[in-house]
């Protein structure tokens, strides 16, 4: 009796350095780019999106935070994009515009906590949209792909900023209120 005590302890231990090492390798191979200085940079980038809702030239003194993680996975790439810009009024006014062009845009207003143009929308697990803090002049634009409520791997940006239903229903449905992209 004793002899199988110390077998299943053994085995327990084992399975609980397991877990733990797969926690820490996670959190050490999932980690992102902070350097505001890079922003752009989305180097050899697996999305589903074009991109299209981030600006292209940003001075890095405008990014107030931002965060860039690529990875690809075995079914599908993982991705997450996060820059919250702030802008003079004129600026502001300028980058609203030029989201409004965006080739087939949609502008939300009732998802999110806060207006939106939205370019994809639960679609394959991919959301990308740009959100209009207005009393801030500021723009949080986010792409997420394959990012889940996992703590060990996204989401590192305020969960004030995600839609109301975010990846609550993955399935594809064909209807393009719930699952749509400019992309495709």
């Amino acid at each position: 009796m004793n002899k199988i005590l110390k077998i299943i302890a053994i085995i327990m231990g084992v399975v609980i350095l397991w877990i733990f090492g797969v926690a820490l390798c996670w959190g050490i191979f999932f980690h992102g780019e902070r350097d505001v200085d890079k922003y752009g940079e989305f180097e050899n980038y697996l999305g589903y999106s074009g991109l299209a809702i981030f600006p292209k030239d940003v001075p890095s003194e405008n990014i107030e935070s931002y965060y860039y993680l690529n990875r690809d996975m075995p079914l599908d790439p993982m991705c997450e994009i996060y820059v919250k810009c702030t802008y003079s009024e004129e600026e502001y006014e300028k980058e609203v515009e030029r989201l409004k062009k965006i080739p087939n845009i949609r502008f939300d207003e009732e998802r999110f906590n806060y207006d939106a143009y939205v370019s994809m929308y639960n679609y394959s697990s991919c959301y990308e949209y740009a959100l209009l803090l207005e009393d801030e002049k500021s723009i949080a634009y986010i792409n997420t792909q394959g990012i889940y409520g996992n703590p060990l791997l996204g989401l590192r940006f305020d969960k004030e900023y995600l839609p109301e239903d975010f990846m609550k229903n993955i399935e594809y449905t064909g209807d393009s209120r719930i699952n749509f992209s400019i992309y495709y």
